[in-house]
């Protein structure tokens, strides 16, 4: 049987993995993706990540157009990070970890992606 991983469900799969990876350090803890979910208000917002993850890793399966679902969920860090920004300032960067970087990279290569600036192509696999 034949697969083809394409970029968009490998960036889709690395924001679910990058989840529960570390995201910052606060009063020495270290928090993650889904512990920033579990806190409330606003933070209940990042569990669209892995939401709409899961959603673009379903629709490239049944062989769906991306490109809506890959803008939209690349743009979900960077308007998390921007949001980050301007609530806390330049001063975010000092606490923040690996998983925030990750998330925002495999959002930026998914929203450049669904531009058209990289080109996702399939990879066969058997």
């Amino acid at each position: 049987m034949r697969n083809s991983l394409r970029l968009e469900t490998i960036c889709a799969a690395g924001l679910i993995i990058f989840f529960f990876l570390p995201w910052g350090q606060i009063l020495g803890f270290s928090i993650s993706g889904y512990n920033l979910g579990e806190i409330g208000s606003y933070a209940n917002l990042v569990w669209l990540i892995p939401l709409f993850s899961i959603i673009l890793i379903v629709m490239a399966l049944t062989g769906k157009n991306l490109k809506l679902i890959a803008a939209l969920t690349g743009l979900l860090p960077i308007i998390g990070l921007l949001y980050g920004i301007v609530e806390v300032g330049g001063d975010l960067f000092q606490v923040l970890g690996i998983g925030v970087y990750s998330t925002i990279l495999a959002g930026v290569a998914l929203l450049l992606t669904a531009l058209g600036v990289i080109k996702s192509t399939s990879s066969p696999r058997t």
